[in-house]
């Protein structure tokens, strides 16, 4: 029986999620996880590495206990530059053939809730940079109010009382991308207000008279002072600026001449509900770079789901360290419910763990002052998170038989 050949090609949030079952020492394929760095980036703490000091290093994880228990398999340090059907031609110049593949590239976004660095010790520089200009900062101007926007509004204010930080956005709710429901946009609403953070809806920020972009040499962020002008025919000057409008696209570049047929007019990977290519059933594309999760939320992919463009459809945001909405089919949850879920940890120490690596960074003593004010919940928040997210995924099930 010949051993199969699988290729793993990305540096995103689904690779260990892919790998996980792909290390384990009785498992006898060959493995090959084509990538550009000797670390993962962890996407989704990007956020408060922009604003908690030392906290950037810990979101590069080490690739190397993955395969420790596994003898077949190894990481490649190389960028794929084609994928055809059979094959992978990487940046080395190293050429594999493959039984099966996994593309989990993810999006190009930038930083801070991104990166284009594939470098950690020059992320870390960039982020300390930004760490220091907010926290000299006295007023901030977030530009989108989608999750992004939101969240790293909460992670500033929350560790900042005293900023004044400005969101601009122009839908009508925030994180309308999303489909919030009345209850969950009051809830987002009442948090960010008791934070001091200003909302600005229906407003587009525009570019200076004279200027061809919004920020000075058309960067996602801006450390110093600027005026933004808006739809609504006003000027706000800010210390800082961040853009978060969603601009990102899906790494998919190496797939352009060898199979375009395999790419949607935005670049993403057109797939199955199961994932794979839809002319290439031994190829598999998984998290933000597909069709499949048209949302693009990485953090749902712990939990293998793809979020629906409904409203009343699960999703989780953060509003700093302490708070958030965590909207269910059977309603929404706020400040401890996002806590005990995503807001505390980020999944954090779990990626760590998944990496089978040690995690040993702890948040500051005076930075958790605020949940000990509130609570943790304990044994009692998590049991009724539990009971919570079982019941969803009742209702999700139940929704899927009457589809079916």
């Amino acid at each position: 029986m010949s051993v199969p050949t699988i290729v793993i090609v990305g540096d995103r949030s689904l690779e260990t999620l892919s790998l996980k079952d792909l290390t384990r020492p009785q498992d006898e394929g060959k493995h090959h996880f084509d990538r550009r760095t000797r670390r993962l980036y962890f996407q989704i703490a990007g956020l408060r590495a922009a604003v908690e000091p030392n906290y950037a290093q810990h979101t590069w994880i080490p690739y190397s206990n993955l395969f420790q228990h596994n003898n077949n398999s190894k990481v490649i340090q190389a960028r794929a530059e084609s994928v055809t059907d059979k094959e992978v031609k990487l940046s080395n110049g190293q050429t594999i053939a493959f039984d099966y593949i996994v593309i989990a590239t993810g999006l190009s976004q930038s930083a801070p809730g991104g990166t284009s660095f594939v470098s950690k010790d020059e992320y870390v520089k960039e982020m300390e940079k930004v760490q220091k200009a907010v926290e000299k900062a006295e007023s901030v101007v977030i530009v989108g109010g989608g999750v992004v926007g939101v969240e790293l509004a909460g992670e500033i204010a929350t560790d900042f009382p005293s900023k004044k930080v400005t969101i601009i956005h122009s839908a009508s709710v925030l994180m309308d991308k999303l489909y919030p429901t009345a209850s969950t946009t009051k809830e987002i609403n009442s948090q960010l207000s008791a934070l001091g953070v200003q909302v600005l809806l229906n407003t587009r920020a525009t570019p200076l008279p004279g200027a061809k972009t919004l920020l000075p040499d058309g960067k996602p962020y801006h450390l110093g002072h600027h005026k933004i002008t808006t739809t609504t025919n006003e000027t706000i000057q800010s210390d800082i600026q961040f853009l978060c409008t969603g601009s990102a696209h899906p790494n998919t570049s190496f797939l352009t001449k060898p199979l375009p047929d395999s790419l949607d007019t935005h670049g993403f990977v057109s797939v199955k509900p199961t994932g794979q290519f839809k002319a290439h059933p031994h190829m598999y594309a998984l998290g933000d770079v597909s069709t499949l999760d048209d949302l693009k939320l990485a953090y749902l992919a712990f939990s293998n789901q793809a979020p629906k463009a409904v409203p009343g459809g699960f999703f989780v945001a953060t509003i700093g360290r302490f708070g958030g909405v965590l909207q269910t089919p059977i309603g929404t949850f706020g400040k401890w419910a996002a806590r005990m879920v995503k807001s505390n940890g980020l999944f954090l120490d779990k990626y760590w763990k998944e990496m089978r690596q040690p995690y040993v960074y702890k948040t500051p003593e005076h930075l958790l002052v605020n949940q000990r004010e509130s609570g943790s919940g304990g044994v009692v928040g998590w049991g009724i998170v539990a009971t919570v997210l079982a019941a969803a995924a009742a209702v999700g099930l139940y929704v899927k038989n009457q589809e079916n």
